[in-house]
């Protein structure tokens, strides 16, 4: 404080903040550093040498074992529940023989481990979250994306296996008894969701590289940074698959195809014009041409080139 002028009238007074232990198995200094960067959205304090020789201390003691332990551990989940996801139906078929249909689960039973064993991880990482009420808590533990991926990957994976053993009991107690059983899709349906999302949940391991690392944070960084023009996308989009199902009902009574038939495929098909899939021959199926022609020209315009031209822009602000 020598630098500063006397007559300045600037009170300066020299501060000792005592780190003690920062590096223990215990302290909380490094997730509270990362906390404030993450509220500030300033992150040059890792440049310094002490924070990289944390960090490097930190994941060369603690972390890096568990690490790469856990990588093996969700890449055999994810592995035997796309093999269960895809085998399933055929191996456990009824004409198969009993020893065929007995391995035929042992996917099953794998990823019900593994999932047993994350399940109890997100569990203790919600309880290590540093809130006072469980509102509170659950609110903080969603704030991280990835703990969002955790938390839907593992509830998916759970509807479908649990859909799956309550409906293969209800069909065997029902043969059992003469009577037809029901279809399994109900897990389908939450497999279906599982299987993308769990993948998804890998490219969490890919940021401990510099090079992977970056490009990760960069896909989560636009997500995050285009909810609210998503938002606006949607609204058009709706608003305009709302008139196209007007000007095409007529054509829905008499035509079994139309793409415009009802309001949710309406909204598919405002989505693919966006992807240039609309033809002359759909405009020739509305109860007036030049209407939808001119509510197509506006569409394209407002949405495939200013709307998405925005979306690039706001990408490469992101990247900045």
């Amino acid at each position: 404080n020598g630098n500063v002028p006397q007559d300045s009238g600037l009170p300066v007074t020299a501060k000792f903040v005592p780190l003690k232990n920062i590096a223990a198995p215990n302290s909380n200094f490094l997730r509270s550093v990362v906390e404030a960067c993450n509220m500030t959205k300033k992150y040059t304090v890792f440049e310094t040498e002490m924070m990289q020789t944390l960090v490097e201390h930190k994941w060369n003691s603690y972390v890096e074992k568990m690490f790469f332990y856990h990588l093996k551990l969700d890449l055999a989940m994810v592995f035997f529940l796309t093999v269960d996801a895809l085998t399933y139906k055929t191996v456990t078929n009824s004409d198969n023989h009993l020893a065929i249909k007995i391995i035929g689960h042992v996917p099953s039973i794998i990823v019900l481990v593994l999932w047993s064993f994350f399940a109890r991880h997100e569990y203790r990482q919600w309880q290590a979250t540093n809130a006072t009420t469980k509102f509170t808590k659950v609110k903080a533990h969603l704030d991280d994306f990835w703990n969002i991926l955790d938390v839907l990957s593992l509830s998916s994976i759970f509807a479908a296996y649990a859909c799956r053993i309550v409906l293969s009991v209800f069909n065997a107690i029902s043969a059992a008894e003469g009577v037809g059983g029901v279809s399994l899709f109900p897990s389908t349906l939450a497999m279906a969701f599982a299987l993308p999302i769990s993948w998804i949940n890998i490219l969490f391991y890919m940021q401990f590289q510099s090079e992977s690392g970056e490009l990760v944070r960069m896909i989560i960084g636009i997500i995050q940074g285009i909810k609210t023009f998503l938002v606006i996308l949607v609204i058009c989009m709706v608003g305009f698959a709302a008139s196209f199902f007007v000007l095409f009902e007529e054509q829905s009574d008499t035509d079994g195809d139309s793409t415009h038939k009802s309001p949710p495929r309406a909204i598919l098909q405002s989505y693919t014009t966006m992807l240039a899939g609309f033809t002359e021959d759909d405009i020739q199926g509305s109860a007036s041409t030049g209407t939808t022609a001119i509510l197509f020209i506006a569409f394209t315009i407002f949405i495939n080139i200013i709307m998405l031209n925005l979306l690039i822009a706001i990408m490469g602000d992101i990247f900045d």
